[in-house]
């Protein structure tokens, strides 16, 4: 049986399914409506954003680059804290960069909350590069292999992973010693050592040294 146009009011496009043409259907099963769909940017953007009941961190749910929200943006990708906070702020200060606060209740940073609201500060806020490592270092209370922080000498070390470093320096010095250190081949006799040698000399068969006056 031939089918006819799409239902849709002025659509004169063929029928596809349920009586809509391929478009429309589409946007039913995609945006569950027939009409355009097409948002602005910052509304796809907020689209993408889970608040949660508000009382935390503005997640952002699509693509992450090592743990930070990832964002196609005019044309470029980006880091989504930073769309965030230019849209809800403004620019950031030139020589600095956004720091995910923990003393502000941040616990992700792939949060995106740039501004304070009744629940809460902000999550974000500018400092410098310093300042944003220091508070990095701060906040990590274990080295990368899960030992706890138990050294304090001007910095903070792992004294396990200090005491393996150094056997495996010790390792690796006995076996650079050893391979460089003289083998004897099979089948060939060592010279002798000690006593008197064929010339009667002390130490082999090497001869002593003839005196020379001084002038």
């Amino acid at each position: 049986m031939a089918k006819g146009t799409c239902s849709v009011p002025g659509c004169t496009k063929p029928e596809k399914a349920r009586g809509w043409c391929g478009m429309h259907h589409e946007r039913q099963r995609r945006h569950g409506t027939l009409d355009n769909p097409r948002l602005s940017p910052e509304e796809l953007f907020w689209a993408k954003v889970n608040k949660g009941d508000g009382t935390g961190c503005w997640l952002w749910t699509c693509a992450l680059t090592r743990g930070y929200g990832s964002v196609g943006w005019k044309g470029r990708t980006r880091y989504a804290h930073l769309v965030a906070y230019e849209l809800l702020v403004g620019p950031v200060p030139k020589g600095k960069e956004l720091d995910h606060v923990k003393a502000n209740g941040c616990t992700s940073t792939a949060c995106v909350k740039a501004i304070a609201d009744e629940f809460g500060p902000a999550h974000l806020e500018p400092v410098t590069k310093l300042e944003n490592i220091r508070r990095a270092a701060a906040a990590r209370n274990h080295c990368p292999r899960g030992h706890p922080y138990d050294m304090f000498d001007g910095s903070r070390r792992c004294r396990r992973c200090r005491l393996e470093q150094q056997r495996r320096n010790h390792r690796e010095r006995k076996i650079r010693k050893e391979a460089s250190s003289p083998t004897d081949e099979p089948g060939q006799d060592k010279p002798p050592r000690g006593g008197r040698g064929t010339h009667g000399a002390a130490g082999g068969s090497h001869r002593p040294r003839a005196y020379r006056p001084v002038c």
